[in-house]
């Protein structure tokens, strides 16, 4: 994976994390657990390919949604109980990662970009 690049992983990523939840919906859950794996994965990835501070912070705060999604996922669909406590701690981790990364930020539009389904097209 070292030779994959950044946006190659985000695609891998995002389409990945995509199916989970499409096969989630539709019940195909067997194949949604598939894709909790390269969601995971090429989320650790990005916020390891990110050079700035604020960036793995941001990478890391949707590595954080993703893990919760996943929780969520396994969690609702074997039945398990207090399965949200653990996505609730996962998503104050995320926020908290995301506000950390907007307040030590040089450029705020260039630090949310980098959330990458969050896209600005002006300056804040």
């Amino acid at each position: 994976m070292k030779n994959i690049s950044k946006d190659q992983l985000e695609i891998i990523n995002s389409f990945s994390w995509f199916f989970m939840d499409a096969l989630w919906m539709t019940e195909y859950i067997p194949l949604s657990y598939a894709c909790i794996l390269p969601t995971i994965l090429s989320g650790i990835i990005l916020m390891f390919k990110e050079e700035q501070r604020s960036g793995i912070l941001v990478a890391f705060s949707a590595l954080a949604w993703s893990i919760m999604n996943s929780i969520w996922l396994v969690g609702e669909t074997q039945g398990m109980n207090d399965y949200l406590i653990f996505c609730k701690i996962i998503f104050v981790l995320g926020v908290a990662s995301l506000l950390i990364a907007i307040t030590i930020s040089k450029d705020l539009t260039q630090t949310l970009a980098l959330f990458r389904r969050l896209k600005l097209k002006k300056k804040i």
